[in-house]
């Protein structure tokens, strides 16, 4: 009886040990999503979204799981009509909680229903495949899935899809207005702007320019301030590129307006504080500019900097509006404690002395004789970006590994 209690004892701690061994070797994933997603400019506002609401650590705890990945301009008309307290729960319902990749669903041939972070015990994703339409989300809105964006192992797929997903327990979310038939070009009309350029390589870097673009799906539109090459080329050192991706993305979002105005309004404002884009994407605290106008000529407040409309630059008749403006907008959010640090072989970027360089009417054109600098910005290339170091779970895994033998032999020789 004894001896049969013992054994019993003996592979109870074996199959402990296997167990601890197992669940440390498979639960740990080894991928960043933000930094996976950093490769692709298109998803940059997912990807500022999944990191502002806290989506992204969800979906880095985790292994096994597919990302249905709606592009910049698709996501951008969607998120200026819904309220940020929904953001978490629309973001969490694009994540599945099984690996899939677009070949697999291609191929499907009985419809698939699976869970989601949002709803993690009844499936609430449906996904059909036909010849006509290949691989298919049927929920409250038909949903194209696009193409494989990028996989890992099979600890994580990102699939592009057309349209932002709705909950079917959201059914009042705001669907996109339809695409507009003259739709603005924002970053092609910089190539007839020769003293943008700089403004105009960041935006198409970090993916903000397709975020633009798809406000012109909305009913609310943006308003865009344009800073000159020489409002960058004021503040020395390679400041921008040494924040961090999001912060890059949140600056640039931080000259526009969350909503359009066309020059009589902002002629009407008197210190009127407003929101821009990047308040949007931060719970709506902070990221606010301030705008005063006086005898025709409009000025914007930043925490840090200000700056004086020069020109206008385009304007659609209610959705897109582009301000020329003297001086780049630094806000207080992200720059109150100075620019990032240089490197020590570089002196460290100090704040210009802002001042307008320009005091012009609205209607007035850029001064087409200023430099152009030259940019060697250049998007990133996709690569293995993503992938955590791993050499911490392997130890921890090879430890667990060694312990099962050592019980192993200790119990049975």
């Amino acid at each position: 009886m004894e001896r049969e209690r013992i054994n019993n004892m003996k592979l109870l701690i074996l199959t402990v040990s296997l167990i601890c061994h197992i669940s440390v070797g498979n639960s740990t994933s080894t991928f960043d999503v933000s930094e996976i997603l950093d490769a692709y400019p298109k998803f940059s506002t997912l990807n500022q979204l999944l990191s502002l609401t806290g989506v992204a650590d969800e979906i880095n705890s985790r292994t096994g799981i597919t990302l249905f990945a709606p592009p910049n301009d698709i996501l951008a008309s969607f998120q200026a009509g819904l309220p940020y307290s929904s953001m978490r729960d629309m973001l969490r319902h694009h994540v599945a909680t099984e690996y899939f990749d677009f070949i697999q669903l291609e191929n499907l041939t009985n419809p698939l229903s699976v869970t989601t972070l949002l709803q993690t015990t009844v499936p609430d994703v449906n996904i059909i495949s036909d010849s006509s339409q290949g691989a298919v989300i049927n929920n409250t809105i038909i949903t194209h899935i696009v193409s494989d964006v990028n996989q890992i192992d099979t600890q994580i797929s990102i699939l592009e899809v057309d349209q932002v997903l709705h909950p079917v327990s959201y059914p009042s979310l705001p669907p996109p207005l339809p695409q507009p038939l003259n739709r603005f070009n924002i970053t092609s009309s910089f190539g007839t702007l020769p003293n943008f350029k700089i403004f105009s390589s960041y935006l198409m870097e970090t993916g903000v320019d397709l975020l633009f673009q798809g406000r012109q799906r909305t009913s609310i539109g943006c308003t865009i301030f344009v800073p000159t090459d020489e409002a960058f080329n004021s503040i020395p050192g390679q400041w921008f590129e040494r924040l961090s991706k999001n912060d890059q993305r949140l600056l640039l979002e931080y000259h526009a307006l969350n909503r359009f105005f066309s020059m009589y309004d902002l002629w009407e404002m008197v210190e009127s504080p407003e929101e821009t884009v990047a308040s949007t994407l931060t719970q709506g605290e902070g990221f606010i500019l301030q705008i005063n106008s006086t005898r025709g000529v409009v000025s914007l407040r930043a925490g840090i900097s200000n700056a004086t409309v020069t020109a206008t630059l385009y304007q659609s008749t209610d959705t897109i509006m582009m301000l020329a403006i003297d001086t780049v907008l630094l806000p207080r959010e992200l720059f109150e404690n100075g620019f990032p640090l240089a490197p020590s072989s570089e002196p460290p970027a100090q704040y210009p002395i802002f001042q307008s360089h320009v005091v012009s009417s609205p209607s007035s054109s850029p001064d087409p004789s200023r430099q152009q600098p030259t940019t060697t910005a250049q998007a990133p290339t996709p690569t293995n970006a993503g992938m955590r170091s791993t050499d911490g779970a392997s130890i921890v895994s090879s430890l667990a590994l060694m312990v099962s033998l050592v019980l192993s032999l200790f119990f049975f020789l």
